[in-house]
């Protein structure tokens, strides 16, 4: 614990991580926010009007409702329809209606699609049981949860941070010549190694929850976070996931593969660092690995790359039926499997390499 503690008091001292830290948090939430103020800022009225429309038909989905918003379109076209007081013409009412309608539809529908969809698969198990019985009640704006659940500009900065953060960790000991001093006690010898594994862990925990958490609140503040537990299926970005999830069970599945990812990452860094005696070229080497695995995850080798599990919410939507291992795989569910093993397996080796450092 006392190593453990060491090793914080070290990183605290370190100001160039405080000032990117919060640099970059501020960075983040500007890039985070540019949606939504140009949604509330930039199209002001428009926004307003589309808010005025679905205020009055939040709730459940129903047949009348999607009968009384035939109604209004029609009564626009018309020119008998009371605009709604945000409204300078026809054409914003024409556009938030629209919109409306094909929420309502893709609703309404998909139930029936997704049953279809199984009847061409009624021999694959996994797809039958992945999709069965699904259905859309309700209706909300979720833009909130589609625009949380696709953002992925944070991942580059908790990169950049624990690059930062853990390539010193021991390049920094040597250039210090501090390795020599640790080295040199029955506690050093026997703990420093696993209290920089457990510190590097949790620097990674740290910068995903930090930037998540703030991603998270930031949303509820602005766009809003409606009905968390309504269908993650209730958007057509989400239409074919292969999991039955929540808009927050989705946000938690893909803050845990942000975490193994990450804690992956700072692993490798670890074991970067113990090769080199100079903090730069930790932290470049460090970089060199972390940007390889990123175009590695883009390629057809993205199953086996921990940092693939920074994409979920596109291999979510894989209904891929892979087999490996004796089993049968969703393409999320064996990265999420490799990723893990990966995980252990860095952990296991961090600890046979500690007569080696």
């Amino acid at each position: 614990m006392k190593l453990l503690k060491y090793e914080w008091k070290k990183l605290c001292k370190r100001k160039i991580i405080w000032i990117f830290l919060i640099g970059l948090l501020l960075l983040n939430e500007g890039l985070f926010l540019k949606d939504y103020i140009n949604k509330r800022y930039v199209n002001k009225d428009l926004y307003q009007i589309q808010k005025y429309y679905e205020k009055a038909f939040i709730g459940p989905v129903s047949s009348e409702k999607l009968e009384q918003i035939s109604q209004l379109k029609n009564a626009l076209a018309s020119g008998t329809l009371k605009l709604s007081e945000f409204s300078t013409d026809i054409s914003g009412d024409y556009y938030a209606l629209n919109k409306l309608s094909d929420s309502f539809d893709y609703l309404s529908s998909y139930q029936n699609e997704m049953e279809k969809y199984q009847s061409f698969y009624e021999e694959n198990e996994r797809l039958m049981n992945a999709y069965l019985g699904r259905q859309t009640v309700w209706y909300d704006n979720f833009d909130g949860w589609e625009h949380l659940n696709n953002y992925q500009m944070s991942n580059v900065f908790i990169l950049l941070l624990i690059f930062l953060a853990l390539a010193p960790i021991w390049s920094g000991e040597r250039e210090e010549d501090m390795l020599i001093i640790l080295n040199t006690t029955r506690k050093g010898r026997e703990r420093i190694h696993l209290a920089k594994l457990a510190f590097s862990i949790l620097i990674a925990f740290m910068f995903t929850l930090l930037f998540s958490v703030s991603e998270l609140v930031t949303e509820a503040l602005t766009f809003g976070l409606p009905s968390s537990q309504a269908a993650s299926y209730s958007v057509p970005a989400f239409k074919m996931i292969t999991a039955n999830l929540t808009f927050i069970g989705m946000w938690l599945l893909m803050l845990l593969g942000k975490i193994i990812a990450f804690s992956f990452v700072s692993i490798l860094v670890l074991l970067i660092s113990g090769t080199f005696s100079n903090i730069l070229l930790s932290v470049f080497a460090s970089a060199g690995v972390g940007a390889l695995l990123l175009f590695i995850s883009e390629s057809g080798l993205k199953l086996w790359n921990p940092l693939s599990l920074l994409y979920l919410n596109e291999t979510l939507m894989d209904d891929r039926i892979l087999s490996a291992f004796g089993k049968s795989f969703f393409p999320w569910e064996l990265n999420l499997f490799v990723s893990i093993l990966l995980f252990l397996t860095g952990c296991l080796i961090c600890v046979w390499r500690r007569q080696r450092i």
